[in-house]
């Protein structure tokens, strides 16, 4: 009888939700859904701190070698990467002592930015004077002979400092600017020094920023077609030979 009872006693089973092995399992499953969720607010404000920043307002100058082609074609790869190397340690050291923001090689020149439309001008200014003194003493397949450009808008920073937009784009052209691409609009006058090469030549945006610094001359050269963008743009020339020398 006794053996018969307890054969009937059952024992008292703890269900799986309270065992111990189920509750660890919950706890560290718990706490990666935290850090997780903690993670992803983190990073969805991260990108919005930044995507605060990654627009700004700078002064973008673009420097080009004058046929650089040509001369890689008539006098070898060799020298022509000597006269591209002369041009860099000009303008990097300039570019340096000014404070530019950027620095990017565009294979036969470079981009360059700066906070101010003064110290963009003033850095072209030297890098043609420096030009000029190299030229006293370089023979003649051995001069430096650059365009310029320089224009002042909005710019995006990607997340390595890169500067992308429709400003750059700009500067790029009217650092290549033509003749051909001048129109005859109103009183619109075309200055008589338009030049093929070493020039600096700024849109109406720099302009306007520069208005008013008297020790900066500007001079128009007349409106002028933009492939690529809309409307006409006034283009002026900052007459760099005319500059004093530090």
């Amino acid at each position: 009888m006794h053996e018969m009872m307890q054969d009937h006693i059952t024992v008292n089973e703890v269900p799986f939700y309270q065992e111990t092995a189920f509750l660890v399992l919950v706890a560290v499953g718990f706490a990666v859904l935290v850090a997780w969720l903690i993670r992803r607010r983190d990073f969805r404000l991260g990108g919005l701190l930044q995507s605060r920043e990654k627009f700004v307002n700078e002064a973008i100058l673009v420097v080009d070698l004058c046929g650089s082609t040509k001369l890689a074609v008539t006098q070898g790869d060799v020298f022509a990467m000597r006269i591209k190397n002369n041009m860099k340690a000009c303008v990097r050291e300039l570019s340096n002592k000014l404070g530019a923001n950027y620095f990017e090689s565009t294979g036969d020149g470079y981009l360059i930015t700066f906070a101010d439309a003064a110290d963009a001008i003033t850095a072209a200014i030297r890098v043609l004077q420096q030009a000029a003194d190299h030229n006293k003493t370089a023979s003649e397949k051995e001069r430096i002979e650059l365009r310029i450009g320089i224009n002042f808008g909005e710019l995006i920073l990607d997340k390595d400092g890169g500067r992308h937009g429709a400003s750059i784009n700009k500067a790029f052209r009217i650092e290549g600017l033509t003749k051909e691409q001048r129109r005859n609009v109103g009183d619109a006058q075309e200055h008589p020094g338009f030049v093929q090469k070493n020039r600096i030549f700024v849109s109406e945006e720099i302009s306007e920023e520069v208005k008013g610094n008297r020790e900066i001359r500007i001079r128009p050269i007349g409106i002028f077609e933009l492939k690529g963008f809309t409307g006409l743009h006034r283009v002026y020339c900052i007459p760099w030979n005319e500059f004093a020398r530090d």
